[in-house]
């Protein structure tokens, strides 16, 4: 658990504190989250959720994603 309370900060305070690590992503939302009612949110679970949203972003933003074809399949385009 954080040291940092992220319930205190406003949006872009909480996006420069955090960047693009997923720990504290983690550790922003389940205070949140705890703040709200939610006892038994699972830190660990989320940060594997925000790793993986942070990739994918990544991915996005760079084109080194898949690419998804109308039919729902989807394949990497490797670099030769």
């Amino acid at each position: 658990m954080s040291d940092v309370d992220y319930t205190k900060m406003n949006g872009p305070e909480m996006l420069a504190a955090c960047r693009d690590d997923a720990s504290k992503w983690a550790a922003a939302f389940c205070q949140h989250a705890k703040k709200l009612g939610d006892k038994d949110i699972d830190e660990e679970w989320m940060i594997g959720w925000f790793a993986n949203a942070i990739e994918h972003s990544h991915d996005v933003r760079t084109g080194g994603g898949p690419i998804v074809l109308p039919d729902g399949s989807a394949f990497f385009v490797a670099s030769v």
